[in-house]
């Protein structure tokens, strides 16, 4: 894999100007500032590969800015929308434990910002930080937890009761702007892998949503109008 590093201007203005929301909760963990000194970066422009699934897994990756999406390639041939990704948060977790290959694919979905290094290196020094290493410990122990509860929401929840979960979780990831609307850049074929249904199901439920006046369909992008209004539904399904 290449990592060339992007050209920086019009691009990185154009992403950050659409996606800024994105970034104004992220506030980095004390760890992650000693971590950045030891990465190599590189900006991935909106729909790069970062990695690939079955790729040999030789590099930690770090996402610092932007949003990153995880997918998996069933066996059946079906892709799934695992997880969306903010900063700071590890990639490619699967070489730290071991892993000879990427279990899944990463891809940008914003303009990001990733660091990297070779696994073997990475491990060396978190031999020396042992603070560094129980922050990324617990870290990855949350990320494991996020994907027990999607697991469980996949399996009791209904097609709406799943799209406003994820519709509002994402939400409340991202600040509103100056309107109190929130930018998701995810497009309708992004949320129908998402909770495993077809994208004409979602379709007829974001009609549903937009004459509810709960939300906006964009050009690679969902617009939530009302987000405490989504909070009042996702209690009422609890």
């Amino acid at each position: 894999m290449s990592h060339a590093l992007q050209p920086l201007g019009f691009s990185v203005q154009l992403f950050q100007r659409q996606f800024e929301t994105l970034q104004k909760k992220e506030v980095l963990p004390d760890f992650a500032h000693g971590l950045k000194e030891q990465l190599n970066f590189t900006w991935f422009s909106q729909g790069d590969l970062i990695f690939q699934q079955g790729v040999l897994a030789t590099e930690a990756y770090f996402l610092y800015q932007g949003c990153v999406k995880l997918e998996r390639l069933a066996p059946s041939g079906k892709r799934l929308l695992l997880e969306l990704i903010n900063p700071v948060t590890p990639l490619g977790c699967c070489a730290l434990g071991g892993e000879t290959r990427h279990l899944v694919s990463a891809t940008a979905l914003t303009y990001s910002q990733v660091g990297f290094m070779p696994v073997d290196r990475f491990t060396d020094w978190l031999q020396t930080q042992p603070q560094t290493m129980l922050d990324c410990l617990k870290l990855m122990a949350r990320h494991t937890l996020n994907l027990y509860q999607r697991l469980e929401q996949m399996a009791y929840a209904s097609v709406r009761e799943q799209l406003l979960f994820t519709l509002h979780s994402m939400g409340q990831r991202c600040a509103p702007d100056e309107r109190g609307h929130v930018v998701i850049p995810l497009m309708a074929q992004d949320m129908a892998k998402w909770v495993g249904t077809s994208r004409e199901t979602v379709a007829r439920e974001f009609r549903t949503l937009k004459k509810q006046k709960l939300l906006r369909v964009g050009h690679n992008r969902l617009i939530l109008l009302d987000l405490p209004r989504f909070e009042q539904l996702v209690e009422e399904f609890k």
